[in-house]
C-alpha cells in the first residue's frame, strides 16, 4: 500500500473498512490467521527459524498497530472483550516527543500507551483520548505453564538473557558480531546457559546460525505479526536471571516488571562510560529521524540519557532507582485489571 493509500486508510472509515475485508480475505481466507498462529505456539522459543518464517499482515482492529506483537489479542483475551476496537496503539515505548500522525489525524478515537511520561506529548498535540495500561506485557499470557517453566529451569540453569540491537523494515541493525560474541564469552563462567533473543528480522538474515556456532542458545518471540509474540517474551523474559543489551528499548521495562535484572552493556568489557554502540540513534538510525518534529532529538537523547544512568554497568540487581525510572517511562502504576480494561474498550465508542 504506497503512501497516498496508507494516508487514506487512517482518515476514512468507509475506505479503511473495504482495505480490511479485502486484506484478510487475501492473507488468510476463511479466518485462517488464528489457525495459523495456533499451529505456531507448537514450536518452542529456541525453535526460532521456524516461528520467524514470514508472515502477511491481518488486521486485527480498525488500526492496523494493535495486530503488531499480538497487544490487541493479548488485551483482549485479558479483558475478555470481543469486539473490534477503533484505537491507535503505540506498538512499543516511543522515546522522545515523537507522536505519530496517523494517531491523531485519523478516524482513530484516542491513544492506547504505557505511561504519563506519553500521555504529556500525545496531548500536546491532541484533544483526543489517551488510556494509560502499563507494560503491555502485563496482559499476555506466559507460553510455557508453570510446570513447563520448571523443567525449562533446571534444564537451562542460571542463565544470561542478550538483547542484540534488531533490524527494522528496510534497515538492518549494524553492529560488530564478533566482538559481541567475545563479549558474551566473558560470562560464561558465571551462567550455565547463555540465551540471544533475537528479532525475526535478523533471523532471517542468518544471525542465529552465527550466535549458534559460538555456543550461545538462540531464541525469538517469533514474527511481529504473531499475536504468541508477546507471549514468548514474556516467557523468555521469566527464564532468565539476568539479562543484558546495549542500547534502550521497550525491553528494559518488560524485564524489571518482570523481575528479571537488566543490564546495558558496551561491546568493548572495560568501557566504563557509554559508547556510541549504547546510542540507539547510533544503532538504527531510521531514516526519517531528522524530520520528526522540534525538539525531538533532544527530547530523546533526554531519555535515553536517564535509562542509560540507572542501567549502563548496573549489575545484576534490581535497585529502586530502576524501578522509579521505569514507572515514569513504562507506566508500571498505570497497570489495570480485567474488569477495568473491559470497561474501557466497552467505552470506546
Amino acid at each position: 500500500m504506497n503512501k497516498m493509500l496508507k494516508k487514506k486508510y487512517h482518515e476514512n472509515m468507509l475506505f479503511n473498512r473495504a482495505a480490511k475485508l479485502i486484506n484478510n480475505c487475501k492473507n488468510y481466507p476463511f479466518n485462517s490467521y488464528y489457525r495459523y498462529c495456533e499451529n505456531q505456539s507448537k514450536y518452542d522459543i529456541w525453535d526460532y527459524k521456524e516461528i520467524s518464517s514470514p508472515m502477511k499482515l491481518f488486521l486485527e482492529d480498525i488500526s492496523p498497530d494493535g495486530t503488531l506483537y499480538g497487544i490487541s489479542y493479548s488485551l483482549k483475551r485479558y479483558s475478555n472483550f470481543s469486539k473490534e476496537l477503533n484505537m491507535y496503539f503505540e506498538h512499543g515505548l516511543y522515546f522522545g516527543n515523537l507522536v505519530r500522525d496517523t494517531s491523531i489525524n485519523s478516524i482513530y478515537h484516542g491513544t492506547i500507551t504505557f505511561s504519563g511520561y506519553r500521555e504529556h506529548f500525545i496531548k500536546n498535540k491532541s484533544n483526543k483520548r489517551v488510556i494509560k495500561i502499563g507494560p503491555y506485557i502485563h496482559y499476555a499470557d506466559d507460553y510455557y505453564n508453570k510446570e513447563k517453566m520448571g523443567e525449562l529451569k533446571l534444564k537451562f540453569g542460571k542463565t544470561l538473557l542478550f538483547f542484540p540491537p534488531h533490524s527494522i523494515k528496510d534497515q538492518d541493525a549494524s553492529y560488530d558480531i564478533d566482538l559481541i560474541c567475545q563479549r558474551l564469552k566473558r560470562y560464561q563462567n558465571d551462567y550455565d546457559t547463555i540465551m540471544v533473543c533475537l528479532y525475526y528480522k535478523d533471523v532471517i538474515n542468518g544471525l542465529g546460525d552465527y550466535f549458534e556456532r559460538n555456543g550461545f542458545i538462540v531464541v525469538s518471540a517469533g514474527h511481529f505479526y504473531d499475536f504468541n509474540f508477546l507471549r514468548r517474551l514474556k516467557s523468555i523474559i521469566k527464564l532468565a536471571d539476568h539479562s543484558i543489551s546495549m542500547a534502550i528499548g521497550t525491553h528494559i521495562g518488560y524485564c524489571i516488571y518482570l523481575r528479571t535484572p537488566h543490564e546495558i552493556i558496551n561491546e568493548k568489557c572495560d568501557e566504563m562510560v557509554p559508547g556510541k554502540n549504547n546510542r540507539l540513534f547510533n544503532i538504527i538510525r531510521e531514516k526519517d529521524v531528522d524530520n520528526r518534529g522540534d525538539g525531538y532529538i533532544e527530547s530523546f537523547e533526554e531519555a535515553e540519557n536517564e535509562i542509560l544512568n540507572y542501567f549502563y554497568n548496573c549489575g545484576s540487581t534490581i535497585s529502586e532507582k530502576q524501578k522509579n525510572v521505569c514507572n515514569k517511562y513504562w507506566g508500571f502504576e498505570e497497570i489495570k485489571q480485567p474488569v477495568e480494561l473491559l470497561e474501557i474498550f466497552k467505552s470506546d465508542k
